[in-house]
């Protein structure tokens, strides 16, 4: 999955083809399924979703299993069945796409997910929100088409990122070696040789939280960003 550079005429696109003229919140779905899985993995695992519309929360969990909890979302019972998330075990890590059809109005999945600390992500939503709390390692990409994304890091952490939004703010606990703007920031945080993350959001902001220091009223603001951020197909 590359990392994408928005434009305003991509970013009007990805709005009407997601959330139409009226978005609706996960609060109007009132039915849901709950769907479990747990995986063994070798170390250095990748974790890859593709996932029409919902919010993904990302949690370090034991050093050998990715456990994923998947939340079907749908205005009406019976449509429950038409949404498919397709689990694969492979080689490298674990693979999760969802799917539904395309008259299917309304409609998401939310996943928690615990992943081993130096798990690999991969991670794309058309609409949602991203919340990951953990130390990365290796390449990450993070791609939201519309939605904001949450990172909550621990104080000494050594990475590279690239953080861009189209329409948007970005928001940074820590020092950044490199560019810093509203929209984009592309340096070094520490060292940066543990890892890269690549983040980016067409609508929506990007709040880099520092675990052990972060801003109690920013965590809050933020946090009621993510939940308003919802509307889905």
């Amino acid at each position: 999955m590359m990392y994408i550079r928005s434009v305003f005429i991509l970013v009007l696109v990805i709005l009407i083809s997601a959330c139409g003229d009226d978005p609706v919140s996960v609060s109007a779905k009132k039915y849901s399924e709950l769907i479990e899985s747990s995986f063994k993995v070798n170390e250095q695992s990748t974790l890859t979703i593709e996932n029409f519309v919902g919010g993904i929360i990302i949690r370090s969990g034991d050093p050998d299993t990715i456990q994923v909890s998947a939340t079907k979302w749908a205005p009406r019972q019976q449509d429950l069945g038409f949404i498919e998330i397709e689990m694969t075990a492979q080689q490298n890590g674990v693979r999760i796409v969802t799917r539904k059809p395309s008259s299917l109005q309304n409609a998401s999945v939310d996943f928690e997910i615990f992943a081993p600390p130096d798990a690999r992500m991969d991670l794309y939503s058309g609409v949602g929100s991203f919340d990951y709390l953990g130390r990365p390692g290796g390449n990450n990409f993070f791609q939201l088409g519309v939605g904001s994304i949450m990172f909550q890091l621990p104080a000494g952490v050594n990475i590279q990122v690239e953080l861009e939004t189209g329409v948007g703010s970005i928001a940074v606990e820590f020092p950044v070696d490199g560019l810093v703007s509203d929209q984009m920031v592309s340096g070094t945080i520490g060292s940066g040789d543990e890892g890269e993350v690549h983040v980016s959001t067409g609508v929506g902001s990007i709040y880099l939280a520092r675990l052990q220091y972060s801003n109690p009223f920013l965590q809050s603001s933020f946090k009621n960003i993510l939940a308003a951020d919802r509307c889905v197909i």
